[in-house]
């Protein structure tokens, strides 16, 4: 398009793409205003092993002993909770609810590896209270069965949870970003819808 018929186009159809510009934006902040924050619950606890050698001759190979035993154990703490399985029998147990929402809340699950001992665990919802639930259900999970494989296995090893209670982070809607991108979309679609109206016009 030359500078000739741009500066044509935009004199004819610059107040509908304005129009529509600001249409749009009003149309993203208002859905802003309809829409609901999110919480974010999650929880990170630290595996651990007690050294047991009180021999100072011993105690360096003793200490890399331990740290090797709660990383492993740490593998099978992510291993567990990263299996759909072992999620469906954490959040169902003690808590009744429909299959279609145990399956959403298993899809919902974010398992993170922090470090080799560190792991977290979250959960994301409209509704504070199933996001906290969620949480703290995978919470008690961890600590059964911290302590079945610890008796069956290694006693000195445990899970030390970094907060008594899931930490909730809350996700307002942003007004900025949703006008703007409301705006610039109804910029986007009206400049396209005119420049083919003026085209077919033109030619």
């Amino acid at each position: 398009m030359t500078g000739a018929r741009l500066s044509k186009f935009l004199k004819i159809y610059w107040r509908f793409v304005l129009f529509m510009f600001l249409v749009f934006g009003l149309a993203g902040f208002l859905l802003t205003l309809a829409e609901k924050p999110s919480f974010e619950a999650s929880q990170t606890f630290f595996v651990k092993r007690q050294t047991t050698v009180e021999n100072r001759q011993f105690y360096t190979y003793d200490g890399y002993y331990s740290s090797q035993a709660a990383e492993r154990f740490a593998d099978s703490l992510f291993g567990a909770l990263s299996s759909r399985d072992v999620l469906r029998l954490a959040l169902s147990e003690n808590r009744a609810m429909a299959p279609r929402q145990l399956s959403a809340e298993i899809n919902g699950v974010k398992i993170r590896r922090l470090s080799p001992q560190l792991v977290n665990f979250a959960y994301k919802s409209q509704n504070l209270k199933e996001a906290t639930d969620v949480v703290a259900a995978l919470s008690a999970f961890v600590s059964k069965l911290t302590g079945e494989l610890s008796q069956g296995g290694d006693t000195g090893v445990t899970v030390s949870f970094i907060s008594s209670s899931p930490l909730i982070i809350t996700h307002s809607p942003s007004f900025i970003i949703n006008t703007l991108v409301g705006a610039l979309l109804g910029l986007f679609l009206s400049f396209l819808a005119s420049a083919v109206i003026f085209y077919f016009k033109e030619s």
